[in-house]
């Protein structure tokens, strides 16, 4: 993506009075004088709701529009460029925005850059007024001004506010990056920020270090190192007296950015655009339509990750005799046409002669499958041909590209594995040579010489097309009529590759398609659509506004009121019960604390009902008016389905109006498996679909009985920078779970009707030391461990099944929820430091939960671990709101917190 940077070094300007003395003609001049090969600055021109005039006492001080004027002017005279920049407070969304938006507007300024810090005097809102914000300012502005995103690199902030809701408006990233400060060395402290930034597909232009007394042999290192890393642009902070004085000066025009330019220049400007008019395209860092199969774990011969020309994510490795991998692109369609089915070969880590490649395609209304081989290694950066092809979406895998490491070359080369793109045939552009296997396709059918049929492709518009911008705004005003939180509505669609180019004309599927969505947001999407793209921007901008972004009056099912409805608690940490001496005590402290669930293993036979037992018990626990969730515990039971005396045992709790059945626990972990651990990989298209069949079954035998069966909670695995893991990703069984069940009518329909009679989810979500509202998805990619966790079933199932949490469903967290500090749960992450901290965070999780989520129950982990309980498992030392010491039933702070709660707040069922 080309930027206004590119190539070029700026200085920041934060205060006038850093320059005292001086004119603006002054400051250019020093500029053009000492620094030949700087193009301009980036202007600070407002902190929070406040122009910058409000912190700075100089005569150059940007008081509003005006003065910016006066800056470009005085830069103009010298071909000197002016970029604004600010500070978000986040407090004051709609006044911040307006300072942004007028000094963006000031004639002559190139672009808009936003510094995102955490601190007192930096931003302090939440991830909601950060979208809002950028909202106002994006629709302001349109789809083509440029905005940059200055961000500190470190990974020192949590995402979701930090990085998540700014990205999708963000054109560039600008990483603060100062070696001096961060006690490191010049490598150390590029490498950190170009690291953390590889994974955004977007430009870096880094804010180096030119204050604080850095050597000036730093500053000129700096710049010639972060262009050798892959910067398109460079800044410096910051021009002033105290900061830049003539040996700085000389080291910044030390810089040679004419290989920088050249390097940028090769890497982004390819031979086309990546995706012409019309066209869509999938790329191995996408979310969706690519998957990776692995036949066989060759150690040497891995994977491995690089970039392409486009700064797209591409893989490579090594290619194999026995076929370890193979990697399925599927696409979305526009509609149905003829198009070219092109493949990306980049110029490195591609070195095979023979790339071994697939197309499936119809012809005569039966499946056909056509293979290509193409020698990577003659190709640079080229867009290649695989055909010319009928495509039709609403035929299964029409169009489906798989591309293996097969090849019998020795030694082993390098394949890569980049873009994917369907291009109608009349948008193929004319600078990309045409294969021969494309030129067997032009030929007609099986190259027969007949020429072929007249192209079907999609009828042109009649008047403007439809951009991605537009389409952005519709959803706007359509989620602001439902409450909706409109990324996360693009993002169930499936649509998250348009904020990648907002002024290319939309090519997704047809709203009336879209995935994710019900029928009543997809009409209003289309509603709006039809508004002119001037009264949309209006609409849009209009629905953005904070006061139109409130809470509903009525609270949407299963959100709303804070009543404690939710509270609950996972007992002993496996199948057993409390003495029978200890019941009246623990009813007691249960009903105090003002507990409502009470999740319960059983792995005892139909037969075992007598006094004292686990089922004895949950008839006790339903007489105190808690209700039992029922685990039917079984080990290792997967890949069986759950056996004869589960379901007696079924039986008899339903007789007795104990109907919440949990039938399988955490299958994406081996230890729940008979089966070998390799076996269990969401990678393994067998392991998927034993596990489904089984639940299917299972739920419907349940269902027969009476009782409501859920779909198993996954283990949470998925956190970090490794995500998603490769063998046991929660995250990736549920995808693959869901994506098996809707393949086939017969098994959609079976999972439609388990959820119609009374089937619900289960999942395991925790805080850990992430803010409650941390988002499940970001960069794409699931994070399970964290509290909105629960919304990673939710998404398969809305994108699979058209279901919705909280209405079509229930859905309930059967444990986890605030581990203890000491709790082994907490392993690799920051503890709690103590249990005011825990018991506090607890409350709060359960209001948060209550207020913003659709889950009917939280069941934390665990009541206690000893013998009281009936269950001293050494396997959780620390967990347990109750320990027992010397001998002695000891609570924790949680339990009186809790009853306090209980006792200061009314309270419902």
């Amino acid at each position: 993506m080309p930027t206004p940077y590119d190539g070029k070094i700026y200085l920041v300007q934060v205060k006038g009075s850093f320059l005292p003395r001086k004119s603006l003609g002054d400051a250019s001049r020093l500029i053009v004088d000492s620094m030949p090969n700087v193009d301009g600055v980036f202007l600070q021109t407002s902190q929070g709701k406040e122009w910058q005039s409000k912190f700075d006492n100089d005569s150059k001080a940007v008081n509003g529009p005006d003065m910016v004027k006066q800056w470009v002017a005085a830069m103009e005279s010298r071909s000197l460029e002016t970029h604004v920049w600010g500070i978000p407070h986040g407090l004051d969304v709609q006044a911040e925005a307006d300072k942004f938006i007028q000094a963006a507007k000031a004639p002559g300024v190139k672009s808009l850059l936003l510094d995102v810090e955490h601190g007192q005097h930096y931003y302090r809102g939440s991830a909601d007024a950060a979208r809002q914000l950028m909202t106002l300012i994006r629709n302001a502005l349109g789809p083509n001004f440029h905005i940059g995103f200055i961000l500190d690199a470190r990974r020192n902030r949590p995402f979701n506010v930090y990085i998540d809701p700014w990205l999708p408006f963000m054109d560039s990233m600008h990483p603060m990056i100062y070696p001096r400060d961060f006690g490191k060395s010049v490598a150390e402290a590029l490498d950190t920020g170009f690291s953390f930034l590889s994974g955004f597909g977007k430009p870096v232009i880094p804010m180096l270090q030119s204050y604080n007394g850095i050597p000036p042999a730093d500053i000129t290192l700096q710049g010639n190192e972060a262009v050798k890393r892959g910067a398109v642009g460079l800044s410096f902070f910051c021009l002033g007296d105290r900061h830049m004085n003539a040996p700085e000066f000389a080291a910044v025009a030390a810089i040679n950015f004419s290989a920088g330019k050249q390097q940028h220049q090769g890497k982004v400007a390819a031979p086309a655009e990546p995706l012409p008019e019309g066209a869509m395209g999938r790329w191995p860092d996408e979310p969706r339509g690519y998957t990776e199969y692995v036949y066989e774990s060759a150690p040497d011969r891995p994977w491995h990750d690089f970039r392409d020309i486009f700064g797209r994510g591409a893989r490579w490795k090594l290619t194999s005799a026995s076929n370890d991998v193979s990697v399925s692109y599927v696409p979305q369609l526009p509609a149905p046409g003829r198009y070219s089915v092109d493949v990306f070969i980049p110029r490195d880590n591609a070195d095979s002669k023979r790339a071994d490649y697939h197309v499936n395609y119809y012809e005569g209304g039966q499946p056909k499958e056509r293979q290509v081989k193409i020698d990577q290694s003659s190709k640079s950066d080229e867009w290649v041909s695989l055909g010319v092809f009928d495509l039709d979406p609403r035929r299964a895998d029409d169009g489906r590209v798989n591309i293996t490491d097969f090849s019998d070359e020795r030694p082993p080369q390098a394949v890569a594995f980049a873009g994917v793109r369907w291009v109608p045939v009349s948008a193929v552009p004319a600078s990309v040579a045409i294969s021969e296997a494309r030129r067997l396709a032009l030929q007609g059918p099986q190259g027969s010489g007949q020429p072929p049929t007249t192209p079907t492709t999609p009828a042109a518009p009649s008047s403007t097309p439809t951009t991605n911008q537009d389409v952005i705004n519709a959803f706007i005003v359509a989620a602001a009529k439902f409450n909706d939180n409109w990324q996360n509505m693009i993002g169930s669609a499936g649509l998250t590759s348009i904020y990648v180019n907002r002024k290319a004309a939309y090519s997704g599927p047809a709203i009336a398609a879209l995935p994710g969505l019900g029928n009543d947001r997809k009409t209003a999407i289309a509603e709006a659509l039809r508004l002119s793209p001037a009264d949309l921007t209006k609409a849009a901008i209009e629905a953005s506004k904070p006061d139109t972004l409130a809470l509903p009056a009525t609270p949407a099912p299963g959100k709303g009121k804070v009543d404690g409805r939710i509270w609950g608690v996972h007992g002993s940490a496996g199948s057993a019960v409390p003495p029978r001496d200890k019941w009246d005590f623990w009813l007691s402290e249960l009903k105090a604390m003002g507990i409502k669930w009470y999740k319960q293993c059983d792995s005892t036979g139909p037969n075992d009902t007598g006094d004292g037992s686990i089922f004895r018990w949950a008839l006790a626990l339903r007489d105190a008016g808690i209700t039992p969730v029922i685990r039917y515990q079984m080990g290792h039971q997967f890949p069986n389905r759950l056996d004869h005396d589960r379901f007696e045992k079924m039986k008899q709790y339903v007789r007795e109006g104990i109907l919440w059945a949990e039938i399988g626990n955490e299958p994406n972990l081996d230890i729940e498996w008979s089966s070998p651990k390799d076996f269990v990989n969401w990678q393994n298209p067998e392991c998927i679909r034993v596990l489904a069949e089984a639940w299917l079954a299972d739920s419907e035998e349940a269902l027969s009985i009476g009782a409501r069966p859920a779909y198993y909670a996954m283990a949470p695995v998925d956190w970090g920078d490794g995500r998603p893991h490769p063998q046991l990703s929660g995250t990736k069984f549920n995808e693959k779970f869901w994506q098996y069940i809707a393949a086939d009518g017969g098994r959609r329909n079976r999972a439609l009707s388990i959820f119609k009679r009374g089937g619900w989810v289960a999942v395991h979500v925790a805080v850990y030391e992430f803010p409650l509202d941390f988002e499940p998805f970001p960069q794409g990619r699931g994070w399970d461990q964290c509290l909105r966790a629960y919304e990673i079933p939710m998404f398969y199932i809305k994108q699979n099944l058209g279901l919705t949490a909280g209405v079509d469903y229930a859905i309930m967290s059967t444990e986890s929820g605030v581990f203890t500090p000491e709790s082994h749960s907490m392993g690799g992450h920051e503890r709690l430091p103590n249990d005011d901290v825990h018991a506090a965070l607890m409350v709060k999780m359960f209001d948060w939960l209550e207020a913003n989520s659709p889950l009917q129950a939280m069941m934390p982990w665990c009541l206690a671990i000893h013998d009281d309980i009936g269950l001293n498992n050494p396997d959780f030392p620390g967990d347990g709101w109750y320990l027992q010491r010397d001998g002695k039933l000891t609570a924790r702070t949680v339990v009186g917190r809790l009853k306090q709660t209980r006792h200061e707040r009314p309270q419902t069922r």
